[in-house]
C-alpha cells in the first residue's frame, strides 16, 4: 500500500511571504539581516517538516491499530455466523431434547414419573404473576412462564413442593390416586 504525505502548503508559504516582505524592507538598508531572515525561514520550514513527519508517523500507527481491530471484528463475525449456521443445520431433535439455553435448566413436564403400574396424581402449577415463577416438586425444578400453567405427574401418596419466590419451608401433602393439586404461583 502506498502512502502519500500531505503537506499544508499555505502555512509555510504564508510564513515565507511575511518573512521575505519584512526582509526586503530591511534588506535595502541592512544586508546582514537578510541572511539572518533567510536562515530563520529555513529553520521554520525544517521545524514544520519535522512536525508533519511526527504527525504522519502517529497517523500510521493509529491506522495500523484500526486495521487490526477491524480484522479482529471480521473474524469474530465470521465465527459467529459459522456457529449460527451450524445451529440452523443441526437436525431436529426429538421432543424430549434439552435446550441450549444456559440460564435456566430444562425441565420435563413429568417429574419423577412412577412405574406404569403405580397409581399417579398430578400437581397443576398456575402462574398468575407477570414473570417466570419456579417451584421444586419432589426435588425437581419446574419453571412456569407468566400467564401459563404446567401439569406435573407425581406418584400418589406423599409429595413435597416449595415455590422459590415465596419464603418458607418445604411444604408436604398427601395425594390420592388420580387427585390433582392446583398451586397458584405468586410471590406473596
Amino acid at each position: 500500500m502506498t502512502r502519500t504525505r500531505l503537506r499544508n502548503v499555505t502555512l509555510p508559504a504564508a510564513a515565507l511571504v511575511a518573512v521575505l516582505t519584512a526582509g526586503n524592507a530591511r534588506a535595502q538598508g541592512e544586508p546582514a539581516n537578510a541572511t539572518n531572515d533567510m536562515k530563520a525561514v529555513r529553520e521554520l520550514l525544517e521545524r514544520i517538516d519535522k512536525r508533519l513527519a511526527a504527525q504522519q508517523a502517529t497517523s500510521d500507527i493509529l491506522l495500523d491499530i484500526v486495521k487490526q481491530d477491524l480484522k479482529d471484528l471480521r473474524g469474530e463475525v465470521a465465527r459467529l455466523n459459522k456457529e449460527l449456521t451450524d445451529l440452523k443445520n443441526r437436525p431436529a431433535a426429538p421432543a424430549t431434547s434439552s435446550s441450549n439455553y444456559q440460564g435456566t435448566p430444562s425441565t420435563s413436564l413429568s417429574v419423577g414419573a412412577p412405574p406404569a403400574t403405580a397409581p399417579t396424581s398430578s400437581v397443576r402449577l398456575v402462574n398468575t404473576y407477570f414473570s417466570d415463577m419456579s417451584a421444586v416438586v419432589n426435588g425437581v425444578l419446574v419453571t412456569v412462564p407468566p400467564g401459563q400453567e404446567r401439569v406435573v405427574t407425581v406418584p400418589a401418596g406423599a409429595m413435597n413442593y416449595q415455590v422459590y419466590q415465596v419464603p418458607g419451608p418445604l411444604q408436604q401433602r398427601t395425594l390420592m390416586p388420580n387427585e390433582t393439586l392446583t398451586l397458584t404461583l405468586r410471590p406473596f
